[in-house]
């Protein structure tokens, strides 16, 4: 099998040094440390590489293209239903004793990347929330980030505590460093993205990361793979994420439209439309001025199960999408914060 990875927009955004390391990584080497790539001697913005193997007309190669720095590409590149890119055996493949595979580093082109740096307020709340494996009522001591994007890194498989420790982002709970509140169980880190960054950055949280109350992994959030997903404009220049730890889910930040030019002259949450809904929904709300804008989602427990909007918008009539593919049928409540206005409306997912 012949495998080609066009890295140019790394090389560009200086995420990868030119003659830097790329590998193939996948089921062929257990995803560890994988086959080397070379630069190609017609084009230094492709690295290639071949990998003999016996395969079968209908089996599945799972793989991913890695470079240094432990820069592991984003997930869902083949499709929306696995996380690895992957390549089925065809009978043609089989026949001619040969395959090629030709694919762009994250799919990248300059449709698919921020314009300008994007400064990003990540805030995790741990408040009644548990470690996996770890007994109940463990206090969280540190929250940790790792991720697919640069600044952030995956440590290597298992998370160890040995070498890892710089591969990931420690955030603050003590008032500083972007932190609102000191001691309030709200972990909080800012980090930059460069200009050129991927719109999705894949990213997971870690709690007591080399302490021995972490569950006997520093891996503990959520199940393997169960990661975060945030959705960049091509023009997001800042905003704020609130995580709950535990609760994975995709924030969309190109889902907040602003309808026309007209000034409300007060504040309103209206009823989402439609509803009953399956599985999206709107929710639209108004701002006489600017004002830092909240909107998020509970189940009828009072946890929180989405944040759609975090962050400060000018006076004006707002349009959120809210996609609950990853919910089950129920009630579920909305809620704004504006300045000193709140507000909160019922909604119910129906399958």
């Amino acid at each position: 099998m012949a495998f080609s990875v066009d890295v140019e927009i790394e090389l560009v955004a200086g995420f990868l040094p030119p003659g830097g390391a790329v590998e193939l990584r996948g089921d062929l080497f257990g995803w560890g440390p994988g086959k080397t790539m070379t630069a190609s001697a017609t084009n230094i913005n492709i690295y290639e590489t071949t990998q003999p193997v016996t395969v079968s007309v209908g089996d599945k190669i799972n793989y991913k293209f890695w470079h240094g720095d432990n820069s592991w590409e984003n997930d869902n590149l083949t499709d929306n239903t696995q996380n690895n890119r992957y390549y089925i055996i065809t009978q043609t493949d089989y026949d001619a004793a040969s395959a090629t595979i030709e694919k762009i580093f994250n799919n990248g082109s300059l449709e698919t990347v921020i314009n300008q740096p994007a400064n990003i307020t990540f805030t995790c709340n741990t408040k009644d929330r548990s470690i996996t494996n770890a007994p109940t009522n463990t206090v969280f001591d540190n929250v940790v980030m790792a991720g697919a994007n640069l600044p952030l890194k995956w440590p290597d498989g298992g998370w160890t505590n040995v070498g890892d420790t710089a591969k990931v982002i420690f955030m603050y709970d003590d008032g500083t460093n972007g932190d609102a509140v000191s001691g309030d169980k709200i972990f909080t880190k800012v980090l930059t993205f460069p200009k050129y960054s991927s719109l999705t950055i894949d990213y997971k949280y870690g709690a007591n990361f080399g302490l021995s109350t972490n569950g006997g992994s520093n891996d503990n959030e959520a199940g393997v793979s169960a990661n975060h997903y945030l959705k960049l404009a091509k023009t997001t220049e800042s905003a704020t994420v609130a995580d709950t730890f535990g609760i994975s889910w995709t924030k969309d930040l190109t889902k907040v439209e602003k309808l026309g030019n007209t000034l409300p002259s007060t504040y309103l949450l209206e009823q989402n439309y439609p509803n009953p809904f399956n599985p999206e929904t709107s929710i639209r709300f108004s701002i006489p001025q600017e004002s830092f804008v909240t909107v998020k989602v509970f189940n009828t427990l009072g946890e929180e199960v989405a944040t759609l909007l975090n962050e400060v918008k000018t006076a004006g009539t707002y349009n959120v999408s809210f996609n609950a593919k990853n919910l089950t049928s129920g009630i579920y409540f909305y809620t704004i914060k504006a300045n000193d206005f709140s507000s909160t409306k019922k909604m119910i997912l129906l399958r």
